[in-house]
């Protein structure tokens, strides 16, 4: 799975990794209800996808990606239709699976200018810092949208909190 993250693109490949999940889940809860079979509890669905996932294998391992996403900026171009700027974001990201924190270093790269400096943004699964000048400085929940795109995060945190319950069964697709 780290083969396809760093091949694909940022968000393209959270999305993808999070359908296949979503899809195994799926298809292993809906094989139990076909068969009559005792409802699976939502823990136990966590941690068969924490399994899928390779979960097993990362346990004294951190996760490490890498990652490049266009972000449009329309809101500066003084004309209502594209093409608008756009700004590329070099993302490098490790997340340690044991305790959940993700580490996020976010670089802006704007056609015709130079590399912005890098920032930091750690997260866990209720909070955001940024790290600059060798300070921990908060951040409000809105920082952490890129941590809910990371199946891995997403995943270890369902998990982790211990509330998660069933909200419905859909069909993906066929």
């Amino acid at each position: 799975m780290l083969v396809i993250v760093r091949q694909l693109g940022f968000i393209v490949a959270r999305l993808w990794l999070l359908a296949i999940t979503g899809l195994l889940i799926g298809q292993h809860a809906r094989g139990q209800v076909a068969s009559g079979a005792k409802q699976e509890e939502p823990a136990a669905v966590l941690a068969r996808a924490m399994d899928v996932m390779g979960f097993s294998s990362a346990t004294q391992s951190v996760i490490h990606y890498r990652a490049v996403a266009a972000v449009k900026q329309n809101y500066q171009s003084d004309r209502t239709y594209p093409p608008f700027f756009s700004t590329m974001q070099i993302k490098d990201g490790w997340l340690n699976p044991q305790n959940a924190v993700e580490r996020v270093s976010s670089q802006s790269v704007f056609p015709g200018v130079g590399p912005f400096p890098a920032q930091i943004l750690l997260t866990d699964a209720t909070r955001a810092f940024a790290f600059a000048n060798d300070k921990l400085n908060p951040l409000p929940r809105s920082a952490m949208q890129s941590r809910y795109l990371n199946p891995w995060s997403v995943i270890t945190d369902w998990a982790a909190a211990g509330d998660a319950r069933l909200g419905g069964r859909e069909s993906y697709r066929d």
